[in-house]
């Protein structure tokens, strides 16, 4: 990278103004946000589920039944 010209810069992003847009696209059906999550998990959980190697868990608080 350094003698390419290419930089890095690496910083927290502020989510809360991505997430409307990031609904929207969810929701249109243009992307599987199936994909992207490994599991969903029960929030109660999460102490036991952190450690465990998986790839990116979503933890709620309550799941839907047909999401078990």
């Amino acid at each position: 990278m350094y003698l390419t010209g290419v930089t890095l810069r690496v910083a927290r992003d502020n989510v809360r103004d991505h997430l409307p847009d990031a609904l929207a696209l969810a929701g249109s059906g243009k992307v599987a946000p199936e994909r992207v999550v490994s599991h969903v998990l029960d929030w109660e959980r999460l102490p036991d589920a952190l450690p465990e190697k998986r790839l990116k868990p979503v933890f709620v608080r309550d799941i839907p039944p047909a999401a078990r």
